[in-house]
């Protein structure tokens, strides 16, 4: 079986996109994304 390389730092990743499209919702455009990735992280 293949061991997946950087799984924690993918799985918070993740978890922020996720934290961010449920606080800013679908149907935005892309301006607003960046400036909330960051706050996630």
């Amino acid at each position: 079986m293949t061991e997946l390389l950087l799984k924690d730092e993918v799985y918070r990743v993740i978890g922020c996109a996720f934290e961010v499209y449920n606080d800013l919702g679908c149907g935005f455009l892309s301006a607003p994304i960046p400036s909330s990735n960051g706050n996630a992280l």
